[in-house]
């Protein structure tokens, strides 16, 4: 996974899932470690900040190359649970989940 830099130029092809994505070779490809923010998809969150995503994760592995300065912010349409059981040492917790009752810190 790699962060590009969008324009309303940008053209818009769909991935093996069916997923719009910006065609890379026509957008900036934006290094990691000039990213700031991180907008994590999720299906939902604990309220330690971990999340439970799509299944194959691109996302804990492309925080890893941003690194701890990167501000990691979920969005839900769901309040969190408990906790999420089935951790692994490759997930990366959230800084901040948003959902329409309220945000989160963590």
């Amino acid at each position: 996974m790699q962060a590009v830099l969008v324009t309303p130029d940008t053209p818009f092809i769909k991935n093996q899932y069916g997923t719009p994505e910006p065609e890379v070779e026509a957008a900036s490809v934006i290094p990691p470690e000039a990213i700031d923010l991180v907008i994590v998809p999720l299906l939902c969150f604990d309220k330690l900040g971990y999340r439970v995503g799509y299944g194959k994760g691109f996302y804990d592995k492309f925080l890893e190359q941003v690194g701890d300065q990167v501000i990691k912010v979920g969005l839900s349409y769901y309040e969190p649970i408990d906790k999420i059981q089935d951790l692994n040492e490759f997930d990366v917790p959230l800084d901040y989940c948003i959902t329409p009752e309220r945000m989160y810190e963590f």
